[in-house]
């Protein structure tokens, strides 16, 4: 755009708001300072909004009273000398007999001339397509003093060496400008549209835009324009994904510069193949094309080794993708497969990803490369992609192995009607001892889904029996499993009883361990299988089996917290963790939840919500999620109970309900969560009987570990009836958890207060925070009915610490707990001078007080709360007062 001096560049549509860019305002500010430098060089890539700020720039100098004077040079003319100031050139139609220095001198004469000794900003956008003679020029204006110079220069294309020169000479101070990081992104898209943003939306926008103003802009009047950016309920929303339309493609390609030739060959490669590394991407394409694809921003590397390239940005991925249409891209990604399929030494290639890329191409079917992809995505847990390449495997040969391996992803996946069609197709009879473990997985996880209640179907039978009994024991370990999350522990030792660890495979190996762990905690039976952890986990570790651990991680980690382990099972979650490394999200979110559930053992109770929430634990349709899903939406109402969302558990209880799944015959855990529910609201007396209907069906069930948990939480509740049955499950499970809760339980039915304070400290030495500060409740409780002001200050501190340390403000046993005024206004004040580390010497003089009145303070104080030392009796006083 060309203009006349006293003329500013103008946007043609409204401008938007300057969104984090503070300190490119600073520097336009020092520009327009008389005595700042003289001029400024904003370098940035295409679109992040180089030319916004040259506007505002300009702006800001015409209300200072300054001339503004803009142009815009183009690409047609950068042949033109002077093209881009022609407004200038008062010699244009003389030019041929004009030496080059006679125009120069002609254009500072009209510049000075006609701003009429007015300071002047000259704004150049796009300098680096800028003719010689253009730039010569700005560097006489700069040498000179003539104006004030803003220049905006694209970061890539190099400018001219007296561009750089008049930047490293300190002519030019230089800015770079980077897109937006995501949350000023969301900041600008919520202050152009005036409103609240669904994060669903926010995201969708930052995913295509990356922060780059330009695509921004056009994504959002694009997306508005077609109903699709609509506001519901004063909420900004989208309908649909956002669209690459052909005139956003257009803007893409002419940003980017590139439409054709070698150079776009490569984005059309990578697109297609939506990363590779630069050895095999050198097979496919020239070398230079390479090099000159990155160097224009194109393409990058993702990784330290500089292999790993991708699409730098995803709008050039989707517009490569559009352009170069399906066919195109399946024949391309045919090549990326040819190329990756051949050996190279001792580098190996992801079997996942060459399975993948080979099924969306144009190349043959290949059953073994589908088979291995298959074999690949199931030790990663990756289940999508493995049922994905076990189909193709299996409609490339069509051979029993891989009609096993399809039903056992099938299976996996919870498609349970869908896993027996397939294995009803099946010769049993004929399978090897491999295959048929297998087989016999599938069939048993078949009908695991359907007792999840996710098939109208009925559950398959049994696997036909072979002649030898080996195999058969992997159904019995299944089993175990089912009858594990129906909370039946004789029906796993039932299923376990005959079993032979040795004749196992990896599966069957993880869920006979885990299984035996839970059923005996529960019974009571063998309690020192616990001891043994860390040599079955080392076991598990080395089988190498993702599916294993996460069923084992989970079953494992229930079975420490109801014995009271809860160190021990942090522990194991953090072998899970390494274990895991590269397993699929899903295995990784479950894992994440088993983390939660010991947060919530240990009454870490923010982290318990953060990790169990619903969000947080979506576990996909896996049959290990269908069967864990419902447990897990329980323990998030009780965390959310427990940190005092009222409202939020109800919901969770509540989306339990509406799920179809709840089991209220037969499920301890649900009791737990309504009466929690119940304790959050102040319902203390139906918190009561839902723990006590919680303890009748762990009885049922044969749970006794359960069983001793829900009266352990109907005592914490207020219930002084529990103790009697905790003394003889005390002696029966023989767990931590269970002898602790006895004496806690005991103490509180005879309203023993150091007893319950005592049982406080156990609890707490055994990392169980928050269930130390209940019981510290209760004793400042029974301290208080006796009178006893002293102690009941004491324990009601330390209930209210414990408390603050697990995230949690309400304890229901402190209900009505009157709580003494035991300390003066002079108490506290010599208190907080204690922690301050005065000596009664110091503390008499700034208080005016003698020593003597100081200790007296002191002393008095002891002996009414029962502490020793000063700084213990200020902790106290200090902790409580806060509170």
């Amino acid at each position: 755009m060309v203009g006349t001096p006293g003329d500013v560049v103008r946007p043609t549509v409204p401008r938007w708001p300057l969104t984090a860019r503070e300190n490119e305002l600073g520097a336009i500010t020092e520009v327009l300072d008389p005595l700042g430098p003289p001029g400024l060089l904003i370098v940035g890539s295409p679109g992040v909004g180089r030319t916004r700020l040259l506007e505002e720039a300009l702006d800001s100098a015409t209300r200072a009273g300054w001339v503004g004077y803009g142009v815009r040079a183009v690409s047609a003319g950068k042949c033109v000398p002077l093209g881009a100031l022609a407004g200038l050139d008062t010699n244009a139609a003389v030019a041929e007999v004009l030496s080059a220095s006679e125009r120069i001198d002609g254009a500072l004469a009209k510049l000075a001339a006609v701003t009429a000794g007015q300071p002047v900003l000259l704004g150049v956008d796009d300098a680096h397509l800028l003719d010689d003679m253009s730039t010569y020029l700005l560097a006489q204006v700069l040498h000179r003093g003539l104006a004030k110079v803003v220049i905006t220069t694209r970061r890539g294309p190099s400018p001219s060496n007296a561009l750089l020169r008049l930047w490293k000479d300190g002519l030019l101070r230089r800015v770079d400008v980077d897109a937006l990081h995501r949350h000023r992104c969301d900041e600008l898209v919520c202050a152009v549209l005036d409103g609240s943003v669904a994060e669903g939306c926010l995201s969708a926008l930052w995913d295509l835009s990356r922060g780059n103003l330009v695509y921004l802009r056009h994504l959002l009047e694009q997306e508005t324009q077609r109903g699709n950016l609509v506001e519901v309920d004063d909420c900004w929303q989208l309908r649909a994904e956002p669209n690459v339309s052909p005139a956003l493609r257009e803007l893409v390609l002419v940003e980017t510069g590139f439409t054709a030739g070698p150079v776009w060959d490569v984005v059309d490669v990578v697109a297609a193949a939506e990363w590779i590394e630069h050895r095999h991407l050198a097979q496919l394409v020239d070398r230079q094309a390479i090099a000159d694809a990155e160097r224009a921003g194109l393409v990058t590397t993702i990784d330290d080794s500089g292999e790993i390239i991708v699409v730098s940005h995803p709008l050039y991925a989707r517009v490569s993708l559009a352009q170069q249409g399906p066919l195109r891209t399946r024949h391309l990604r045919g090549r990326v497969a040819s190329v990756l399929s051949v050996p190279d030494g001792d580098r190996r290639v992801d079997p996942v990803r060459l399975g993948l890329l080979w099924l969306d191409s144009d190349l043959a079917p290949n059953p073994v490369v589908f088979s291995e992809a298959a074999e690949a995505a199931l030790a990663r847990m990756d289940l999508a992609h493995a049922e994905t390449c076990a189909r193709a495997a299996m409609a490339a040969d069509g051979d029993d192995r891989s009609r096993v391996r399809y039903a056992y992803c099938l299976a996996l996946l919870g498609r349970g009607g869908d896993a027996a069609d397939v294995l009803s197709e099946v010769s049993a009879t004929v399978l090897d001892d491999d295959v048929y473990r297998r087989y016999v997985n599938a069939r048993e996880l078949t009908a695991l889904s359907m007792l999840a209640g996710r098939t109208g179907q009925e559950s398959p039978e049994p696997a036909a029996p072979r002649a030898c009994r080996r195999q058969e024991q992997q159904a019995d370990v299944i089993r175990a499993l089912s009858s594990a999350y129906a909370n039946d522990p004789a029906g796993i030792l039932e299923s376990i009883e005959t079993v032979d660890y040795s004749d196992l495979d990896a599966l069957g190996r993880s869920t006979f361990l885990a299984t035996r762990a839970v059923a005996c905690v529960e019974r009571g039976q063998r309690d020192s299988v616990l001891d043994d952890v860390d040599h079955d986990w080392a076991r598990l570790e080395s089988a190498g089996d993702p599916l294993g651990i996460v069923i084992a991680v989970e079953l494992y980690v229930r079975a420490l917290v109801l014995a009271g382990r809860t160190a021990q099972a942090a522990a194991v979650t953090e072998r899970a963790d390494a274990a895991l490394t590269g397993a699929s999200e899903p295995a990784c979110r479950l894992l994440s939840a088993v983390k939660g559930v010991t947060a919530l053992a240990a009454g870490d109770i923010g982290t318990a919500v953060k990790r169990l929430r619903p969000a947080a634990v979506d576990l996909g349709e896996s049959v290990v999620a269908q069967a864990l899903s419902y447990r897990y939406r329980l323990l998030y109402a009780i965390a959310a109970a427990r940190a005092g969302h009222a409202d939020d558990a109800a919901a969770a209880l509540e989306a339990v309900r509406v799920s179809g799944r709840v089991k209220a015959d037969g499920d301890p855990v649900l009791a737990l969560a309504r009466a929690w529910v119940a304790a959050a609201r102040g319902e203390l007396d139906v918190a009561c009987e839902a723990a006590r209907t919680g303890v009748e069906q762990a009885r049922h069930n044969g749970q006794l570990a359960s069983e001793a948990m829900c009266l352990q939480t109907s005592a914490l509740l207020g219930d002084t009836d529990a103790a009697p049955r905790l003394t003889h499950l005390a002696t029966e499970v023989g767990n931590r958890r269970a002898n602790d809760a006895a004496r806690f339980a005991r103490a509180l039915s005879t309203g023993n207060g150091d007893g319950l304070a005592e049982a406080s400290v156990h609890f707490e030495k055994a990392g169980e925070l928050l269930v130390a500060a209940d019981a510290a409740a209760h004793a400042a409780r029974a301290y208080s009915a006796q009178g006893a002001s002293g102690r009941t200050l004491v324990c009601t501190a330390r209930a209210r610490k414990l408390a603050t340390r697990c995230g949690v403000r309400f304890l229901p046993a402190l209900v009505g707990c009157a709580v003494p005024e035991l300390f003066t206004p002079r108490q506290l004040a010599i208190a907080e001078l204690i922690l301050a580390g005065r000596t009664n010497r110091d503390i008499g003089a700034a208080l005016s007080l003698s020593v003597r009145t100081v200790e007296g303070h002191i002393y008095r104080a002891s002996q009414r709360t029962g502490v020793q030392g000063r700084r213990e009796l200020a902790s106290l006083i200090i902790e409580f007062v806060d509170r």
